[in-house]
């Protein structure tokens, strides 16, 4: 392990540390040695500079308070803050259709006083960096009679009773009667401790657990709240009442967990409903059973007929949490995995100690402890006399078995693994097949874009409309342009939502080995083939890697231009390539003319899969933002805004506009993008999307075709936009110019494309 140098440019030097950008230094004229604390690794850094360390990770970019919504959260933690704020009993914690807890909001008792956005840990989260040289770290072990019926090292049993020795509650995770199902308790008697012990391997329901914690800190009882870190993060966050500065309670102690992510319970029942029924119900249950050692640990539930036991290696419900497959869709991007944590002290396994000093590890299950507070150090204080061993360790070696610290697990399958579950696959089926990472079929497109937002709405209505018609679609996650900063985009947070996507390709074996991820390849749709956009990439494009036996489609690809614009070689390689195509359609009339007069192939034309989609979905999405537009002249283009915006207000005052908004900014989401498009009183684009969604969302727009007219031919064919359309936004026409684009009959055409569409695609499988 170690850092690995990564790319120089502009004088800047990259550094990765188990693949994770971690820092980056600028050269300078003059250098200093410098020692970092991360695996004492010398660099050379400027006096000026000196130790500018940087996180950097694409999960703590990643954007969460663009997630407006409570209700449709699709990155709940389900912690319960929201549920607890609530003073008129709105909001209620369900299963959605993956088994996680998600906020349902009862719209008649809601009074929209937004104090479930303010408490909310995930929506105001705020990352905060941790320097190595300041985590206190220990390895820990309680004597063998404890750690023999605990999961680690069995400290929480320790810190547990001295709250209780001293009348105070402890909150944790427990198991229902049933076993089927875990929720959180409040204990004040040491002999119900047995029920929070050993750890449990579903989403704990939170219940009311966060308002009785306060009424005890009221009455200055000691409360001890243990928990994953998003559910120590709610408490808090719930405590503040969504103020930024945390409200401090000293009787208050909490101890956030080392956590992998919270698999699902629909997967946890139906992977006990395999052994398990009302006639068989189960007695006992240990997901961390260390009988044959700590390295070694299984599965064992007693049930009224059986005692089953398996080794974890070989469970498939434990296999699918290790792996990220049947985690909650926030696990797999947690902004919690970072040193600095939310509990006073954080407890997880300290695997592979044995590695730093052999004696530390009998194989009976030892502890990580980190401090992170006073009060951490303060609990430590009273229990240390307790324990069997406590000896400080570097913090790098808490990441060797744990690197979840800092890097939440991601895997591209989890979505095709719940399809599956969702189609009544079997769990190990489920495993299985979305192990071998395939799909019904994988679309290459421009999905990876960090702003173009057409192109990311275009790959979500392909992909959904696959969905819809039953089948499961993955997307290529590849670069056709080079964007070293798309995952800290906006771009990239809408992707990681609403798009499946394949393992990253990067080289040619990568794309080549697609060929054992599915028999159906489909191009499209948006401007997939004009050469500007994937030199020297033609391969790509027209699936060249593919093997013959494989069946490829092209799905409303366009040309950009009313010609192919490429070399002559680049002709002959589609001319031959294209020959292999099951069906090709093409976004535009032009298009389909080019493919039969110069790649000599037929095709057909269907309409953008924006216009595929009810408008509904969009809504529904746009809702997300409060990014309001209304009475508002929304420019959205490629162009210069400052040397736009005179005329801009020229035409914003001829049309009543009471303010001009430029959308085309990278800090917008695409549900801003898309609300403010929806609310928009008049949309000035050069965008061909920009124009698309105008028309969804029945707005009035001006059309500028400075970029090309050509992409605009199928809209003006279908709609009829022509007195809409001008040259260049300088035009005086626009100015003199008041159409207003007549929308009658614009249903019945998009109604009739629709169909078109459909029974291309439908043909496809």
């Amino acid at each position: 392990m170690g850092f690995i140098k990564k790319n120089v440019s502009s004088g800047f030097v990259k550094y990765t540390f188990l693949n994770i950008p971690v820092f980056s230094l600028k050269h300078k004229e003059k250098y200093i040695k410098y020692k970092i604390l991360f695996f004492n690794l010398k660099l050379k850094l400027t006096k000026r500079n000196r130790c500018s360390v940087l996180i950097n990770s694409p999960y703590h970019k990643f954007n969460f308070s663009e997630i407006h919504s409570v209700e449709e959260n699709s990155f709940c933690s389900g912690c319960g803050a929201c549920v607890s704020i609530c003073k008129k009993k709105a909001i209620t914690l369900i299963e959605n259709k993956d088994g996680f807890f998600s906020p349902v909001i009862d719209k008649e008792k809601c009074n929209d006083c937004g104090q479930c956005k303010k408490v909310c840990p995930v929506i105001n989260f705020k990352y905060e960096y941790k320097p190595f040289y300041e985590i206190k770290c220990f390895a820990a072990q309680a004597p063998d009679e404890i750690r023999k019926n605990s999961s680690s090292g069995g400290l929480f049993p320790l810190f547990a009773e001295y709250i209780l020795d001293h009348k105070g509650v402890v909150c944790g995770a427990s198991y229902d009667e049933t076993f089927f199902s875990v929720i959180h308790i409040i204990i004040s008697d040491k002999k119900d401790l047995n029920k929070l012990k050993v750890s449990k391997y579903s989403q704990s329901n939170i219940n009311s657990c966060l308002e009785k914690v306060e009424k005890y800190l009221k009455n200055n009882v000691k409360v001890l709240f243990v928990g994953t870190p998003c559910q120590v993060a709610g408490l808090l966050s719930y405590l503040s009442k969504g103020r930024r500065q945390v409200k401090e309670y000293k009787n208050l102690f909490t101890i956030d967990l080392v956590c992998g992510g919270v698999p699902s319970n629909l997967v946890s029942r139906k992977y006990l409903k395999e052994f398990s029924n009302e006639e068989n119900p189960i007695l006992e249950r240990k997901d961390r059973e260390k009988d044959n050692g700590w390295y070694s640990y299984a599965t064992s539930i007693k049930t009224k007929k059986i005692k089953f036991r398996l080794l974890n290696s070989k469970n498939y419900f434990w296999q699918a949490f290790v792996r990220g497959m049947s985690t909650n869709k926030l696990c797999q991007v947690c902004p919690f995995d970072t040193f600095k944590r939310k509990g006073d002290i954080t407890l997880g396994d300290f695997w592979f100690i044995g590695d730093y000093e052999k004696k530390l590890d009998d194989n009976k299950g030892t502890s990580l402890l980190l401090l992170n507070t006073l009060k951490g150090k303060f609990l430590l204080k009273e229990i240390k006399s307790n324990l069997k061993l406590l000896k400080r360790t570097p913090a790098k070696w808490t990441l060797k078995g744990n690197l979840n610290l800092i890097k939440p697990i991601y895997n591209n399958n989890r979505n095709y693994f719940f399809y599956l579950l969702s189609k009544g696959a079997s769990l190990k089926d489920a495993y299985i097949q979305a192990l071998q990472d395939k799909a019904d079929c994988i679309i290459y497109n421009n999905a990876v874009s960090d702003i173009n937002y057409g192109s990311l709405l275009t790959a979500y209505a392909l992909q959904k409309i696959i969905l819809d018609l039953g089948y499961y679609p993955k997307n290529i996650f590849c670069y056709r342009i080079p964007n070293d900063n798309y995952k800290k985009s906006m771009g990239y947070r809408f992707a990681r939502e609403y798009l499946n996507f394949t393992n990253e390709c990067i080289s040619q074996d990568d794309f080549i080995n697609l060929n054992n991820k599915s028999n159906i390849f489909i191009v499209g749709s948006d401007q997939m083939w004009r050469p500007m956009y994937w030199r020297p990439n033609i391969d790509r494009e027209v699936f060249s890697y593919l093997s013959s036996d494989k069946n490829k489609f092209a799905v409303s690809v366009s040309l950009g231009l009313d010609k192919f614009d490429g070399t002559y070689e680049e002709k002959e390689i589609f001319r031959k390539e294209l020959k292999a195509f099951k069906a090709i359609s093409l976004r535009e009339h032009n298009g389909v003319q080019v493919c039969d007069r110069e790649f000599n192939c037929s095709a057909t034309r269907i309409i953008d899969p924006v216009f595929v989609l009810d408008p509904i979905v969009y809504e529904k999405m746009a809702k997300k933002s409060d990014y309001d537009c209304q009475g508002k002249l929304v420019y959205y283009s490629w162009g210069d805004f400052d040397r736009d915006k005179e005329v801009l207000y020229q035409i914003a005052q001829k049309r009543d506009c009471s303010e001009v908004v430029n959308i085309t900014l990278k800090d917008l989401s695409v549900e801003d993008w898309l609300n403010a498009i929806r609310t928009a009183k008049l949309v000035v684009s050069n965008s061909f999307h920009g124009i698309c969604f105008s028309l969804i969302f029945n707005k009035q727009f001006i059309c500028v075709v400075d970029k090309g007219e050509d992409r605009f031919d199928m809209l003006n064919r279908l709609f009829n936009i022509k007195e809409q359309m001008f040259s260049r936004l300088q035009d005086q026409r626009i100015l003199s110019s008041n159409n207003i684009y007549n929308y009658s009959g614009y249903e019945q055409i998009v109604d009739h494309e629709k169909a078109i569409a459909l029974n291309f695609i439908k043909d496809i499988f």
